[in-house]
């Protein structure tokens, strides 16, 4: 069963860390989210999908180097 109010809680908390700065702490939020079962909102999905395009490089020369 979903939980609205703490759905929206967790979504104001993300974009507030977003605003801040704090990918860290956005990062760990969306995670929250996810765990919680909730849909993504727009912006929620595009940071994801920023940080999954920012992390394929990297580990692409991980393993170059190796």
């Amino acid at each position: 069963m979903s939980n609205p109010i703490g759905n929206w809680w967790r979504s104001q908390q993300f974009k507030s860390a977003l605003i801040k700065g704090y990918s860290r702490l956005a990062m760990q939020i969306l995670q929250e989210i996810q765990k919680s079962g909730a849909k993504f909102s727009w912006l929620e999905r595009l940071f994801r999908d920023k940080v999954q395009v920012e992390l394929i490089p990297n580990n692409i020369k991980k393993k170059q180097i190796i």
